[in-house]
């Protein structure tokens, strides 16, 4: 069997539904939903990424509302260290927009792009348990300007395909769990 094709091994077809939460290192958190998707083309060496997420906040304070909408579409590819685990690079375009509305000034909107470069080890340590791990730089203009980031998380799938997982990532200000309910298809 080639790397990859086991079923214990990661896999990159699937489907992702997120509840997000984001903690703002400068006061504040949003919370909303991620929807992301990947797309195995290349007999399990390359992939397609794609997502969309939506974040917001209501505050009681002089922002009446805090609004974060993030597009990702990108490509990877993969090198097989196992039949179980595999190392990962992906380069990715990002749409990012930004919008506060303030009480009683006008509102400020951002809407900046950019790309993402990333590199991971993705293993299914034990019966469907996936662990992962990535680091990589982010630059979106003026919202996000060149910072690193890491990502950590865990994925249990279950025989039929559907998993359950959790995940931690800290870019720059922002730190941002997931639970998340993945779809997976060969």
């Amino acid at each position: 069997l080639a790397p990859g094709t086991t079923a214990d091994a990661p896999d990159w077809n699937c489907i992702e539904g997120s509840y997000i939460d984001t903690d703002i290192d400068s006061g504040g958190s949003l919370d909303g939903w991620e929807l992301e998707g990947s797309w195995n083309f290349y007999d399990d060496w390359a992939y397609l990424r794609g997502s969309y997420s939506e974040q917001s906040e209501d505050l009681d304070s002089i922002l009446n509302d805090f609004e974060l909408d993030i597009l990702s579409i990108g490509v990877g590819g993969i090198w097989w260290l196992a039949d179980t685990t595999a190392l990962y690079g992906e380069v990715s375009y990002e749409d990012w927009s930004l919008e506060l509305e303030l009480f009683s000034s006008p509102d400020i909107s951002e809407d900046d792009s950019g790309y993402r470069a990333a590199a991971g080890i993705r293993s299914v340590v034990w019966q469907g348990l996936e662990l992962n791990a990535e680091a990589g730089m982010l630059d979106v203009g003026e919202i996000v300007d060149s910072e690193g980031f890491y990502r950590l998380g865990a994925i249990y799938t279950f025989g039929n395909g559907i998993g359950i997982g959790a995940s931690y990532e800290e870019i720059d200000d922002f730190e941002t769990w997931r639970a998340t309910l993945r779809y997976a298809f060969r």
